[in-house]
């Protein structure tokens, strides 16, 4: 693995963008109650690490990962979620806190 270029950040992130769309319509993201998430958005993962025929994303929320994968240099990226018992791949990928959730939990210290 190889610290992301902006290269790999640009061809990365629209290969993401778009095979989240396409997993918010199929079978969408599982969450840790179980439920299930169709509206993930791109701008929730960080590239971490990549080479040519893979691209590691951590959820900012969850801190689990996607994969960007593929078998050669070229080929069309596929996305990997990972779903085991293993520290930040659990496949969960819960919504961030709303506005609202958030100043709540401020209303609660005040």
């Amino acid at each position: 693995m190889r610290t992301p270029t902006t290269t790999d950040a640009r061809e990365g992130f629209a290969a993401l963008a778009e095979l989240i769309v396409s997993r918010n319509t199929a079978e969408g993201f599982a969450t840790s109650t179980g439920a299930t998430r169709r509206d993930v958005e791109p701008s929730e993962f960080m590239l971490m690490a990549c080479n040519d025929t893979e691209q590691q994303y951590k959820h900012r929320q969850t801190r689990n990962y996607v994969y960007l994968r593929r078998s050669i240099p070229g080929d069309a990226w596929r996305l990997h979620v990972a779903a085991t018992r293993h520290a930040f791949n659990q496949g969960e990928f819960d919504a961030p806190p709303t506005l609202a959730e958030l100043e709540a939990l401020l209303s609660i210290k005040e």
